[in-house]
């Protein structure tokens, strides 16, 4: 085989095709190599007709980066246009990135790029909270690391989170798959994955070496003492009006918890009521998500007084995917809500929906006992 036709033939894959290769490469030689005046232009069609042949016969037996353009790395749409790296957050950071995809960074998160190319994007979750939004269907493979959990994209959105205590994955559109040393698991759309993580053991004390002393040590921050259950140091850590402000930096749904429970364990029912509100509203694929709303209706209802808000409340908790038992308290409340708000025609409805989901439920007697009386 010539030189010419070992070059064309590497990139066929069976044993007849070389052979092919060969003769039409030694026809295309041939005819290039005979004298000018005795190619007759019957030849030198053929020859074209042959180089054709070459160029069908090899179309399609190219590897793909052969035949497409090389892809060049993310970049991120800013003004100059700047090349996706590794973030580490303040405050709440959007990155819009070339492909369509979108990054949403929540404030203290710390997002480390392990490799951007036009094939492959590796990235690393250290701490904190992302949201992301994939273009399906594109030509980079998309991966997450978070620590003992990997997601491999599969054209989603989907939102990780990652604490000293858990690593979650909720997805809230397309599939995502997890894996870690213990799962490997796919999670559609609306399902979510919780791995609970050990707490750090306590290293041995030690002899300290003295040193000057510059300054005093900085204590834990407020959502370390509120992940220890210490809320209302948390409140003092975080100062006055420290709640909203962090609310307003924040759109990671564990952050968002531990404020409302900082706020219910202050007594400041707005507040409280304001961060489940947007818990419910920004993080419907959460877990926790149900039990949040139905929390909405207690203080609505126990706490302010807003009595068809609180049913209403109510309604949708029991809608969201509650356990039996909390779904059953849920629209029974509902149904007390609206009659004591004196809406007669929206408590029979309630009191239909209760009784059709419990009909042997612990306040069926006395919902029916209602819708019976004249």
């Amino acid at each position: 085989m010539t030189e010419r036709s070992e070059e064309l033939a590497s990139y066929v894959s069976t044993e007849v095709d070389q052979l092919g290769v060969e003769r039409i490469a030694r026809r295309i030689q041939r005819t290039m190599q005979a004298p000018r005046a005795s190619r007759p232009w019957g030849v030198v069609a053929v020859g074209l007709a042959a180089t054709v042949a070459l160029g069908l016969l090899l179309q399609d037996r190219l590897p793909p980066h052969a035949k497409e353009p090389a892809l060049k790395p993310l970049f991120v749409r800013t003004t100059p246009p700047a090349l996706f790296g590794s973030v580490r957050t303040e405050e709440l950071e959007d990155l819009h990135l070339n492909d369509g995809s979108t990054l949403v960074v929540s404030a203290d998160t710390e997002l480390q790029v392990n490799e951007n190319t036009g094939r492959h994007v590796d990235l690393g979750l250290r701490r904190g909270e992302a949201l992301f939004d994939i273009v399906p269907n594109g030509p980079r493979r998309w991966e997450i690391d978070a620590g003992p959990l990997r997601v491999r994209v599969l054209g989603t959105r989907f939102r990780v989170v990652r604490s000293v205590r858990r690593v979650e994955v909720h997805v809230e559109r397309g599939r995502v798959q997890v894996v870690g040393d213990d799962v490997s698991t796919v999670l559609e759309a609306g399902q979510s994955y919780v791995h609970e993580l050990q707490p750090p053991s306590t290293p041995e004390p030690s002899t300290p070496t003295p040193t000057p002393v510059t300054r005093e040590p900085q204590g834990p921050s407020w959502r370390e003492l509120a992940e220890r259950g210490d809320l209302d140091q948390a409140r003092r850590v975080l100062g006055p009006g420290g709640i909203v402000r962090r609310a307003r930096r924040t759109r990671s749904a564990n952050d968002l918890f531990l404020l409302a429970d900082i706020a219910r364990r202050a007594g400041t029912a707005e507040e409280a009521l304001a961060l489940l509100t947007q818990i419910v509203r920004e993080h419907p694929a959460d877990p926790r998500t149900p039990l949040a709303a139905f929390t909405r209706g207690r203080i609505l209802s126990d706490q302010l007084g807003r009595r068809v808000e609180g049913a209403e409340a109510f309604d949708r908790a029991a809608r969201a995917g509650l356990s039996p038992d909390l779904a059953a308290i849920a629209r029974r409340r509902a149904f007390e809500g609206y009659r004591r708000a004196g809406q007669s025609a929206r408590a029979r409805d309630a009191a239909e929906r209760y009784l059709d989901h419990h009909p042997e439920g612990e306040a069926a007697p006395a919902v029916r006992r209602w819708l019976e009386a004249p």
